[in-house]
């Protein structure tokens, strides 16, 4: 076989996989608009499509560029989070996962992630078709420091929801479950002072 022929035939692979991966990520956007709109904790703001969510920015005296597949703002409860989403079907595999990992903690090393969203650091949520591609994902991202992700599967968003408990959410948390909700910060209870006692 030529590598013209490899070629050609991971260049239709890709093609094909094209509609499916649009498929997926317009069905997410879906399901969180709708699950929002029926939610009394939750606003969504800035939902935004892959041509408006891509993020420019320069280190050093390179210019780098990241490609979230969408990005949105997320209020929970009067508290605002900003999201980068990535519906992962590529890089599943040990040799593809450290690349697309890397080009996300070079963005957040840089400075720029928290100046480009009003002084909070995004969360990038990975979401995989399956729970294996998940799983081989985190046995590789757990290794890496100085990037925090957050990951679901296809069939934990089909039986939760995006707003319930189909998240893995980064260290310190558990390795269950839980909402997007578990990335707020909670709100520091104010103790009372003995003076205001009788």
């Amino acid at each position: 076989m030529t590598s013209r022929s490899v070629y050609a035939g991971t260049a239709l692979r890709a093609l094909a996989s094209q509609p499916r991966h649009h498929g997926g990520v317009i069905n997410f956007a879906a399901a969180l608009t709708a699950e929002v709109a029926r939610s009394q904790d939750y606003d969504l703001f800035d939902l935004l499509p892959t041509h408006r969510s891509s993020i420019g920015y320069r280190r050093g005296r390179t210019n780098y560029m990241i490609h979230p597949d969408a990005s949105f703002t997320l209020e929970y409860r009067g508290r605002w989070l900003p999201f980068l989403l990535e519906f992962e079907r590529r890089a599943t595999t040990p040799k593809r996962i450290p690349p697309r990992l890397a080009s996300y903690r070079r963005y957040f090393a840089s400075g720029w992630a928290e100046r480009d969203h009003g002084g909070h650091l995004p969360s990038v949520l990975f979401v995989f078709e399956t729970a294996d591609s998940e799983a081989a994902f985190l046995d590789i991202a757990d290794g890496m420091e100085g990037l925090d992700v957050t990951t679901a599967n296809a069939e934990a968003l089909g039986e939760h929801g995006v707003l319930g408990e189909a998240w893995i959410l980064p260290p310190p948390h558990s390795l269950d479950r839980a909402p997007l909700a578990g990335l707020y910060p909670v709100p520091k209870v104010q103790s009372s002072c003995a003076g205001d006692f009788p």
